[in-house]
């Protein structure tokens, strides 16, 4: 535990900005056995990987009431990095990365997602880091995009839930060996509640293809739910689809 506070020090960031009901709820959680800083971009970095700003300038300011909270003008990883590196007295306990707005599966995703780049940059230094997603509905996602700063109530109580779990999981990561770049991956269900069991599984290896629609010389993203090849253990999505949390270890160092 961080010797310069009596409770362990989490550093919290997502991909859909710092203003995400998301990660409102998650931090409310964590409030309750955590001291929490939050590094979180201005405004949504989706799809971004692990990217860096490395050609412009990164604005920094600070967010709402509460001490350790800034907005910044960069990419999940710009926030961690950044945090670490000139924002924060110590360092802290564990990263935590979400909770993401839809799911954060497949190696396909995986690859792309700024939620789990978040949580590696944090692995990078030698730090506990999970990422957090959950699952919603096409028409919930739709009106999230549009506006994820209101929390719809039918929501409620599954981002309670999943923000108690989180927690939870989080304190189990801080009483256990972690390696380090390793991301604890959490992917919760549709209808997550306080008695929804966890799976460990596997990525879910899907294809994606062509991920634009191109006409008269303008590309466009369009996302297409592309194809799964078969798996002989349980992956994310099946985890998923049966109603259950989806815990993925997922180990940066590559080959092992």
């Amino acid at each position: 535990m961080n010797n310069k506070m009596t409770r362990p020090l989490a550093l919290v960031t997502n991909d859909d900005g710092i203003e995400s009901c998301f990660l409102q709820a998650l931090i409310q959680a964590l409030e309750t056995e955590f001291e929490v800083a939050v590094a979180a971009p201005k405004s949504e970095q989706s799809w971004v990987g692990k990217a860096v700003s490395r050609n412009r300038e990164v604005t920094v300011e600070a967010f709402g009431s509460k001490p350790r909270q800034w907005a910044i003008d960069g990419t999940p990883t710009d926030c961690i990095n950044i945090a670490l590196d000139h924002l924060l007295e110590c360092q802290p306990d564990i990263v935590i990365s979400g909770i993401n707005i839809g799911y954060n599966t497949t190696y396909s995703l995986l690859y792309s997602s700024g939620t789990v780049a978040g949580a590696a940059e944090g692995a990078a230094w030698g730090i506990p880091a999970m990422a957090l997603s959950m699952v919603v509905d096409r028409e919930l996602f739709i009106a999230l995009r549009d506006n994820n700063r209101e929390c719809p109530e039918r929501l409620v109580g599954a981002l309670q839930a999943a923000g108690a779990h989180a927690t939870a999981y989080a304190q189990k990561l801080l009483n256990k060996k972690t390696e380090r770049l390793s991301v604890y991956n959490v992917n919760y269900p549709e209808g997550m509640s306080q008695d929804t069991l966890e799976e460990v599984t596997k990525p879910a290896d899907i294809f994606l293809g062509g991920l634009f629609d191109l006409k008269d010389g303008v590309a466009r993203f369009r996302f297409r739910e592309g194809r799964e090849f078969p798996c002989d253990e349980l992956t994310d999505r099946e985890a998923l689809e049966n109603g259950k949390i989806s815990i993925t270890k997922l180990d940066f160092r590559g080959i092992a």
